[in-house]
């Protein structure tokens, strides 16, 4: 475990190194990119209208300043034969065929990478320009980021961390205090009970809305059995069958600073709780942030509409959730066992993000008001991207619709789009929807249900040479691929 954290404290190559030998040597220049956010914030929409528009890339309705993407087909199937070795790659085929049906695409339920093989072309005073790009687009489940706290923490760390963790929030110190109180009660013996101490809590946090429930097996499942949504009563049920860990015999929880004391009747718990737990974050956590400590670029999103509409607690929730997410990776010097100018020299190969793009989605849900969700995003989320070290020009918030599901009627003030309505159908209608506030509310009034936008449904050709509509897409793309006009 020591010797995964020292790898991840060094965090990764110089990615200018990288590039010098992918272009001067092999042609081809890799971007890395890691897509971030809760669930449902529409991370696998965004993929599959970016591969769509790449592979079938339409200058006049995808704008990349000029550049046009030519997608290679033979260099993709070399691609797609030695991508993610041990991993998976991202169902493009699938997500698509559930747009093409007008249906959003099922839950993301394990990471899983899209990967692109393309020639960016322009002809710049009489002389064709060419960048051949191999673009790897990461798409993580929200709930494993909540496990990224173990990233360098060894277990007794990890312990110390959650009671840090759960002890500032308001609302959720109090389960936490309840659960490492009742933990104390119980004897060498019972080390069931104090498994089930911990579901309990878990369980608590689940109806106060904590986004952070880790170890997240207890939600996704090792390859991505998600567990039922609803009420207490169901989330109890399934974690009676779920083992914190990856099995019954590889379980652990957290335990307070006193239970590691030699004294302490839990202390024989602690070498099985450590080998557990250093065998989850092995399994299940490094090679996520193996592939994330190689990315060039990282995309938050955020959906505004939907926070609006939750409440103050989701709210909080979501950003504390965003400061987690964010955390692994701020810039910081390397903790490097060189001292002096080999610490300094050693540290010109620890690469980080080079960008951030906050993405408020959903755009086309509100009648053209990207821009006031760009200020929602920007006011919540703004201190905690500063956090990360970037320089301003290398941060941007960008509303964005990577699948466009409405029009707009400017005269009437109203968009048309496929909507459910009360018998259950599916049908294309024209309404007007609520303005977009100009601030997020003050708590004290802040209402669930106040805010309310419709679910919109994808309006997607069968047809793959013809990509959807976008709003904010190409906008995006134009950063990741770092293309001027």
């Amino acid at each position: 475990m020591e010797f995964i954290n020292k790898i991840f404290n060094i965090r990764k190559s110089n990615k200018n190194i990288g590039r010098i030998f992918n272009d001067k040597l092999f042609r081809w220049e890799r971007i890395r990119v890691v897509l971030m956010g809760s669930k449902g914030t529409g991370k696998t929409v965004f993929l599959t209208s970016v591969g769509d528009q790449l592979k079938h890339h339409n200058p006049k309705s995808f704008n990349l300043n000029g550049w046009k993407a030519v997608f290679d087909s033979d260099q993709d199937q070399k691609v797609q034969e030695n991508a993610l070795k041990g991993g998976r790659l991202f169902e493009y085929a699938q997500a698509r065929e559930y747009l093409a049906k007008g249906e959003w695409p099922a839950k993301t339920k394990d990471w899983s990478v899209l990967t692109i093989p393309f020639t960016l072309v322009k002809n710049v005073n009489g002389k064709e320009k060419r960048r051949q790009i191999i673009l790897e687009m990461l798409d993580l489940p929200g709930e494993r980021v909540a496990d990224f706290a173990m990233i360098g923490r060894s277990y007794s760390e990890w312990c110390g961390w959650m009671e840090t963790r759960f002890g500032g929030i308001s609302g959720a110190s109090g389960f936490f205090k309840q659960y490492l109180a009742a933990l104390q009660n119980l004897s060498s013996v019972e080390r069931d009970k104090a498994i089930a101490l911990y579901k309990e809590f878990l369980v608590d946090e689940y109806c106060n809305y904590t986004l952070s429930l880790t170890p997240s097996i207890v939600k996704l499942g090792i390859h991505g059995k998600t567990q039922s949504k609803g009420s207490r009563e169901e989330f109890r049920k399934d974690l009676e069958h779920t083992p914190i860990g990856l099995a019954e015999d590889l379980q652990f929880i957290p335990l307070a600073k006193e239970n590691f004391s030699q004294s302490s009747p839990h202390f024989a718990w602690i070498k099985d709780f450590e080998k557990a737990y250093n065998k989850y974050v092995e399994t299940i956590i490094a090679p996520i942030a193996s592939w994330c400590s190689h990315a060039n670029s990282l995309i938050y999103f955020v959906d505004t509409l939907d926070l609006l509409n939750r409440g103050a607690q989701v709210y909080n929730s979501e950003k504390k959730f965003a400061e987690q997410a964010l955390a692994f990776f701020k810039h910081r010097k390397p903790d490097l066992p060189f001292p002096g100018i080999i610490d300094y020299l050693m540290g010109l190969f620890v690469t980080r993000i080079d960008s951030i793009i906050v993405v408020p989605t959903k755009a086309d849900r509100v009648y053209d008001q990207g821009d006031r969700m760009v200020k929602l995003a920007h006011s919540m989320l703004e201190s905690v991207v500063r956090t990360m070290g970037l320089e301003e020009k290398k941060t941007a918030f960008i509303s964005c619709a990577a699948v466009d599901t409405s029009e707009i009627y400017k005269e009437e003030m109203a968009i048309r789009a496929r909507i459910k309505t009360a018998d259950g159908n599916i049908e294309l209608k024209q309404f007007k929807v609520r303005d977009v506030p100009e601030d997020w509310p003050e708590s004290a009034n802040w209402q669930i249900g106040a805010y309310n936008w419709p679910n919109t449904f994808p309006m997607f050709d069968e047809r793959e040479d013809l990509p959807p509509k976008q709003r904010g897409l190409d906008a995006i793309m134009q950063r990741v691929l770092e293309i001027n006009a």
